[in-house]
């Protein structure tokens, strides 16, 4: 039975185009929440991921995601998983993590629960729709920069451009900096003052790390 082609199963709406476009060229996907599996589908159709991991709590929604992956004939590329938040992976299984459309302090609970998100190498893409700033100062707190930089995606160097400084260790160089300074704007117009504290802290920390 021929596959249906993507564009006519589901498109993407702007909140879920915003956190496609930050997912990384050839990363592996998993998208946490996914309801009807239209961002792995997309991502894996376009040939941007490679692979993805579609999970949800919810056993319907997850049902809905399987014959969303069978229509779109990408069943040997995606996986979809029935489970908690971050559950049903293992540290390492993905590359870029979506847990997008939730409140802040539901995406921060689901953060907690995982250990191994601390790791070295845990790259999400976050997208809460209450309480972002609690959910910032989680990640503060806990060693992540959140970055608000968007350059790269809207001047088209993603790809191989992209993969190429994340390989040879120049990431700390380039994107880091630019992180660093949109989290500084952040803290300046938008921050609590304890924020701004935590903030601060771990930006004088990720300075160091810049050697040029």
């Amino acid at each position: 039975m021929p596959s249906t082609p993507v564009h006519t199963i589901h498109k993407l709406d702007a909140r879920l185009n915003a956190a496609a476009a930050l997912v990384r060229p050839g990363s592996v996907l998993a998208d946490i929440g996914t309801d009807h599996a239209r961002l792995p589908v997309r991502l894996v159709a376009d040939g941007v991921c490679p692979r993805a991991i579609a999970s949800d709590i919810r056993r319907g929604p997850a049902e809905a995601a399987r014959r969303t992956v069978q229509e779109a004939g990408l069943t040997d590329k995606i996986q979809v998983r029935l489970g908690d938040g971050l559950s049903p992976l293992r540290s390492g299984e993905a590359e870029d993590i979506v847990i997008a459309g939730m409140g802040g302090e539901t995406i921060l609970a689901i953060l907690e629960a995982a250990p191994w998100v601390k790791d070295p190498g845990c790259r999400f893409i976050l997208q809460p729709m209450t309480r972002a700033a609690l959910l910032h100062r989680w990640l503060m707190e806990n060693g992540h920069i959140p970055s608000f930089c968007t350059a790269c995606y809207r001047e088209g160097r993603t790809g191989d451009r992209f993969m190429s400084l994340c390989k040879s260790g120049q990431i700390l160089n380039c994107c880091h900096p630019n992180a660093l300074m949109t989290l500084t704007e952040y803290l300046v117009d938008y921050a609590s003052e304890e924020t701004k504290k935590t903030g601060y802290a771990l930006i004088e920390r990720e300075l160091a790390k810049i050697t040029n």
